[in-house]
Parts: structure tokens; sequence; C-alpha cells
């Protein structure tokens, strides 16, 4: 059963203030967003970036401006925009035959060593007749063609 601790144990010795809303609202830590005034006189404020990413559509949702781009996605939040635009840019490249003359290129580390795995595939199908070799477990297990159970 949980019991109160004595009193003694209970006192403060020090206090602790936190800072004051005007050290936080001081000129000093000044975020370059815009000021009130500002925002009301442009009606909504958003980032520069935004509209080079995407346009707002007549139900106030943000569309990819990306040349090319088939995505039929519309983004209630710019956040989501920004994270779909961004796969659009490619960072990382394959330098293997054939990839490397397309230009196949990922936005991400992740998509990439992911990619790379498909040019030395090593996991094998089990069922004797078969033979053929994948890149990734889940591939393996989705093409089988047997019917048989795969407990790896």
């Amino acid at each position: 059963m949980f019991t109160q601790p004595p009193a003694q144990h209970m006192m403060v010795s020090t206090v602790q203030t936190t800072p004051s809303w005007e050290m936080w609202n001081s000129s000093e830590g000044k975020s370059p967003s815009p000021t009130e005034e500002e925002r009301e006189e442009d009606e909504v404020w958003e980032p520069k970036d935004l509209r080079r990413m995407g346009y707002l559509d007549a139900g106030g949702n943000w569309r990819c401006r990306f040349e090319g781009c088939r995505s039929p996605r519309v983004f209630a939040r710019a956040c989501d925009l920004r994270k779909h635009f961004r796969g659009h840019e490619k960072y990382f490249f394959c330098a293997e035959t054939p990839c490397a003359g397309a230009g196949v290129g990922f936005a991400t580390r992740k998509d990439y060593q992911r990619h790379m795995g498909s040019h030395r595939p090593t996991i094998q199908c089990p069922h004797p007749d078969c033979g053929r070799m994948f890149s990734r477990k889940d591939n393996m297990v989705r093409y089988c063609p047997f019917g048989i159970r795969l407990d790896l």
C-alpha cells in the first residue's frame, strides 16, 4: 500500500523558475517568421519553398508541381507535400549496368541500398525445381509459384 512520505521530505529547499515569456519573445531570439501584422496583410502565411513544390487547388489541398509527376495525391498538410516532393530529388545513383546509363537514382539511402541488393541476389527459392534467386526474402515468398509453405 502507498503511504505518504513524512512532511520534511516534501519540503522544497530551492525554488527554480522557468524563463519568462519576455525572454523567449525578445529580439535576441527572433525567428525569421513573419510578424502577426505581416501575416494579416498576406492573409495566409506560408514558407516560400512551398510554391516551388506545389500549389493549392480549389479545395485548399496541396498538389505537386514537379514536372512529370503523375501522382494523383493531394496533401492537406504542407509537410506532407514536402516529403512527397523530396522523393523527386535524387541523391543516390546506381553505377551498375544498365542502371547507370538510364540514370537510375534514389531519394534515400535506404531505397538505394535496397536497389543495390537486386544486382547481387543471395536468397534462393527453397523448392528443388526452381533455383530462382532473390534479393529480398519478401519478394521470394510472394513469388513462390509452387504454393508451398515457406517457413524461413
